[in-house]
C-alpha cells in the first residue's frame, strides 16, 4: 500500500521505563521517505554495552512508602492475604508449590495465572501493569497492599500531575492500557526525523 513497514517486539525497561513490559510496535512510513529504525536502547538488565542498568521499582516507588491505617483496612488477595505475605517479594503464586520446593504444596505449578499473588520487588522493575484492576491479581506492592494510581503511573513513566478520569478503577483502566508515555516518546522522537 505504498508504506515501508518497520516491527519489533520491544521491552520498555531497555528505554528507562520501571517495567519490563514487552509490546509489538510496528511503524509504516510511506516510501521514498526511508526506513524506519527503532531508537537504540538505553538501558539492559546488567548495565552493558554502554547501557544504564534498568531502572527498579525501589527508586520511582520508595517515596510513596507512607501507608496511612485505613490503606491498611484494604487487604490483597482476597482470602488469599495470608498467603500473598508469605510470599517473598519478586515472587508469585508458584512460591507455595513443589516445584519450588515449598514443604507442604498448595498449589499445582502453573495451575493459576501468572499475576495470580504476584508481587513487586525493589530490585527490578515491574511487571505488566494490568488494564484491568483486581483484588488478587498483582502485581502488588511488596510490603502487600494493593498499588495506588499514583504508583502505577510512575510505573508507566506518567508524569505526577497526569490527570485522570473516572473512578479509580477507570483510572487504573486507562493507565493499565497506555503504552508507557517514556517509550512513546523516544518512539516519536525517531519518527519525527522521517517528518
Amino acid at each position: 500500500m505504498g508504506y515501508n513497514i518497520t516491527y519489533k517486539v520491544i521491552n520498555a525497561a531497555n528505554y528507562g521505563v520501571p517495567q519490563t513490559r514487552k509490546r509489538f510496535i510496528c511503524v509504516g512510513l510511506k516510501k521514498g521517505i526511508g526506513e524506519f529504525v527503532f531508537p537504540q536502547e538505553t538501558h539492559s538488565e546488567k548495565g552493558t554495552n554502554n547501557t544504564h542498568k534498568w531502572v527498579t521499582c525501589g527508586e520511582v516507588l520508595s517515596d510513596f512508602d507512607n501507608i496511612t491505617e485505613e490503606e491498611k483496612k484494604q487487604r490483597p488477595g482476597s482470602k488469599d492475604y495470608d498467603l500473598l505475605v508469605g510470599i517473598p517479594p519478586g515472587k508469585n503464586y508458584l512460591y507455595y508449590t513443589e516445584h519450588e520446593g515449598y514443604p507442604d504444596p498448595i498449589f499445582k505449578w502453573k495451575s493459576r495465572y501468572w499475576t495470580f499473588l504476584l508481587k513487586l520487588t525493589p530490585n527490578r522493575p515491574s511487571w505488566t501493569i494490568q488494564a484491568s484492576f483486581s483484588n488478587n491479581q498483582g502485581p502488588f506492592h511488596w510490603k502487600n497492599r494493593f498499588l495506588r494510581i499514583s504508583e502505577i503511573k510512575r510505573l508507566q513513566t506518567f508524569d505526577d500531575d497526569y490527570k485522570l478520569c473516572g473512578d479509580m478503577k477507570e483510572q487504573w483502566r486507562q493507565v493499565g492500557n497506555a503504552v508507557p508515555a517514556k517509550l512513546a516518546e523516544e518512539i516519536a522522537k525517531e519518527i519525527k526525523k522521517y517528518i
